[in-house]
């Protein structure tokens, strides 16, 4: 379920649809697809470990192809200011297309990931994991691993955190599509049991880890 604090306020999002597996309630963007979940406020900062686990579920209840690169970004956290990240953007229902930065420099560009099936109206679960002080970054697709990038060390140091953006719209024109998320989590460290081939079935997921360390309390939903 979808922990929310400051809110715009709706019409641009909602908080009355289903949660999955039909349990408690998730965000939804509704008709007004801009409208995302950004940690911004009451961050950690500096980051307090060397490592960030982000893992959410997402559906698409309605999507129309309208671009040839759809850029609707799935994951965009910023640290040292906007000199690093890591950039996700579902290009289509099948592909995602990923880059990363490290103080100013980019890592990696042109990276075009398979991921089937992201439009079809079902739960998919995405788990993102950064350890800043080798710059290791990984990145899962219903429990498929479709990154492992190691850049070094150095290179994604100090973690001083910026946002984490989770699911939004950025300098792209408004595309044709719904979405909901929900079981938003950020973690300090990689939670024990969670990323595997055994967490990809949406409806039998593993039991919640008893070590979690953070899950987002202050989320800007913002239009």
């Amino acid at each position: 379920m979808v922990q929310v604090g400051r809110c715009s306020p709706p019409p641009q999002y909602h908080l009355n649809a289903v949660g999955r597996n039909g349990n408690g309630h998730s965000f939804s963007s509704g008709t007004v697809n801009q409208a995302y979940l950004s940690w911004e406020k009451n961050l950690p900062n500096p980051w307090p470990s060397d490592e960030m686990y982000v893992s959410f579920w997402m559906r698409y209840p309605t999507f129309k192809s309208t671009d040839t690169m759809e850029n609707l970004k799935l994951f965009y956290p910023h640290w040292n200011g906007t000199k690093s990240y890591v950039h996700y953007s579902m290009s289509s229902n099948d592909s995602i297309y990923y880059s990363a930065r490290g103080n100013g420099n980019m890592l990696s560009t042109g990276n075009w990931l398979n991921c089937p099936g992201q439009a079809n109206g079902k739960w998919h679960h995405y788990e993102f994991y950064i350890k800043f002080s080798t710059c290791k970054h990984k990145f899962w697709y219903d429990g498929a691993l479709k990154v492992d990038h190691t850049y070094g060390p150095g290179v994604w140091t100090p973690s001083t955190m910026y946002y984490i953006a989770a699911p939004m719209i950025d300098a792209e024109d408004p595309g044709d599509f719904s979405r909901q998320v929900d079981d938003l989590e950020v973690w300090d460290s990689m939670p024990s049991g969670s990323t595997s081939s055994t967490n990809t079935n949406q409806n039998n997921p593993p039991p919640p880890a008893a070590d979690i360390k953070f899950i987002i309390q202050s989320l800007l939903l913002s239009g």
